[in-house]
């Protein structure tokens, strides 16, 4: 499929809550044409036994297999064996530029990593669309007004709060 980027230059315009096309583009759609063109699959899905069990978005093309229900696994069991296999879980695992992220997460990304946060700032003076909406709140909206915020020293409040390490954004969206 396309990049991200390559969909911005096609639609000429970002994802936003009413168009939320890249996780259809860019997820949704190879993993469906990978499935058909690799007929007999299994997708194995993540979720877990105290999880409700919701609906695959793949479709029929594949047999979908839950190992995680199917062991009995809870959210202490993952934590336990992600820990004994010395896995680093990283802080954030969505998509970097995302219209549903917080201000923190905007901060976050501009302070840990720049380069991210000025390529998602160039998407919006490449488009002249914002990642964030006017009325979410009294920070700016665009980007780059939002970075001029930050450079002079505004943080966003719940700034060193530790996360709640068992909630999931993707899954709360």
């Amino acid at each position: 499929n396309r990049t991200l980027e390559e969909w911005i230059y096609e639609y000429k315009g970002l994802p936003n809550w009413r168009q939320r096309w890249c996780t259809r583009l860019i997820k949704i759609l190879p993993c469906q044409a990978y499935l058909k063109a690799h007929p007999g699959s299994t997708l194995c899905v993540g979720l877990r036994h105290d999880e409700p069990l919701r609906s695959g978005l793949y479709g029929s093309f594949a047999t979908y297999r839950y190992p995680l229900r199917e062991w009995g696994w809870n959210i202490g069991d993952v934590k336990r064996y992600v820990a004994a296999m010395g896995v680093d879980v990283p802080a954030r695992t969505d998509c970097a530029c995302c219209f549903f992220q917080r201000i923190i997460d905007w901060y976050n990304l501009w302070l840990e990593h720049p380069a991210e946060y000025a390529r998602s700032e160039g998407y919006e003076t490449l488009t002249g669309y914002t990642f964030r909406s006017a009325q979410r709140d009294t920070w700016p909206a665009g980007l780059r007004e939002l970075r001029e915020e930050f450079e002079r020293g505004r943080k966003p409040r719940g700034l060193g709060k530790t996360p709640n390490p068992d909630a999931c954004r993707v899954c709360r969206l």
